[in-house]
């Protein structure tokens, strides 16, 4: 077992949908779990749910636009 096994186990476990990085603007879901392999400071990812994005999600330097799919923080996201 890996630590990236025991990550995605407690993700499922508490019905998370993925990690994200608020910093760097960036998330992964389960099924494309750390596809930057903590580069991209993995250290200080935190749970996340997916959402669409909406105008307030992004701004001129997002790499998504409004109606893409996100992740954001679980305790921000909007159902």
């Amino acid at each position: 077992m890996t630590v990236k096994d025991v990550v995605i186990g407690y993700l499922k476990e508490h019905k998370f949908d993925g990690l994200c990085n608020p910093e760097m603007q960036c998330g992964c879901g389960l099924d494309d779990f750390g596809p930057c392999d903590g580069a991209w400071g993995g250290m200080e990812c935190q749970p996340a749910k997916k959402k669409i994005a909406i105008k307030e999600d992004t701004d001129d330097w997002s790499d998504f636009e409004i109606g893409d799919e996100i992740f954001v923080i679980a305790e921000e996201a909007k159902d």
